[in-house]
């Protein structure tokens, strides 16, 4: 297995072909290898996999799809009962299935990671075999119109790659100004992050770069000699070319320095570390001195802090403008 790889077996690829070759004809408890090949892939059905959809070449395969039936038919068709008292529903193949065809349609790594947790947190609650209970256990979910529209697209697909019918249900999203910080607070949080995300704050203030982005930027997005950074869209828009501050860029070359990075290594964490992480700095910063309006504050706060300096300098020179053509 790579190591990339989400999963906590430490076992490679080939041992895992090997096993699943294995386990499909022996499912005696008393071989350790059947033993074990059945706790993997018991695994891989409750995590859903869909690491392996995306980084295994094997995924998808013929012994995959059949194991993942044994498993379902070994479970039964009846709901189990879970050690918290709820009920589980156990339809692992189908949502395999779901994530599998969004795969093969092209939808990015995120939707059907994003996809997979839903699914998989509604199968807690209600049967996803039944549109109309999910249709209820979302209607009856706290959470805004946003959330609840995401959940009915995740089970739409769901619905669409599995043969069921149903009415999509609609929900308004709430419209709301984010909060846009001020240079001060920018400032407190970016000095007080420690070295390592000093630098990552410094660069979604200076560049206005969505989390995705930091997280996927290689080396050989960065131009160190000209503190230049060319940032491939998120969201499928025509890429773009920011520039660092000298003090940011400074620091970007100082930890670069320190790590071997080849051109196609990825110098960030993930989105979901560098937001644990900044929530740490945020609530030990708003402790330290004693400002509870900094806990307002995310990453998505530093791209609209650029974006109102943007327009407040668009602004000023217009003015700056018309006065000076009177």
């Amino acid at each position: 297995m790579s190591k990339h790889s989400d999963c906590s077996h430490p076992i490679s690829q080939s041992s895992i072909l090997s096993l699943s070759k294995k386990s499909l004809t022996s499912h005696s408890d008393e071989s350790p290898l059947a033993n074990y090949g059945l706790h993997f892939f018991q695994f891989c059905r409750n995590s859903l996999v869909y690491v392996y959809i995306h980084r295994s070449v094997w995924a998808g395969s013929s012994a995959w799809h059949e194991r993942l039936a044994c498993i379902q038919e070994d479970a039964g068709s009846n709901p189990a009962r879970s050690t918290s008292g709820r009920t589980r529903y156990i339809s692992g193949d189908r949502i395999f299935n779901t994530l599998w065809q969004m795969k093969k349609d092209g939808y990015a790594e995120g939707t059907i990671k994003a996809t997979d947790r839903r699914l998989r947190m509604i199968a807690k609650w209600v049967n996803l075999d039944h549109p109309e209970s999910v249709k209820e256990y979302i209607a009856c979910k706290k959470g805004k119109g946003s959330y609840k529209e995401a959940l009915a697209d995740a089970y739409d697909r769901h619905v669409r790659y599995n043969g069921l019918t149903w009415v999509k249900p609609s929900y308004r999203r709430s419209s709301q100004p984010p909060y846009v910080p001020t240079e001060e607070e920018v400032t407190i949080l970016t000095t007080d992050a420690g070295k390592k995300y000093s630098l990552i704050l410094s660069i979604f203030r200076d560049t206005g770069m969505r989390p995705i982005e930091v997280e996927r930027a290689i080396r050989r997005w960065f131009d160190l000699k000209r503190g230049l950074v060319n940032v491939e869209t998120a969201k499928y828009g025509a890429g773009r070319t920011l520039q660092l501050k000298h003090r940011t860029l400074a620091m970007l070359k100082e930890y670069v320095g320190k790590h071997d990075f080849s051109l196609n290594d990825r110098l960030f964490p993930k989105t979901r570390t560098m937001r644990t992480a900044f929530n740490r700095i945020r609530q030990r910063t708003a402790k330290k001195l004693k400002r509870p309006e900094l806990l307002k504050i995310c990453l998505y706060s530093f791209r609209h802090y650029l974006h109102a300096c943007t327009l407040l300098t668009f602004l000023l020179l217009k003015v700056y403008l018309n006065q000076r053509l009177r």
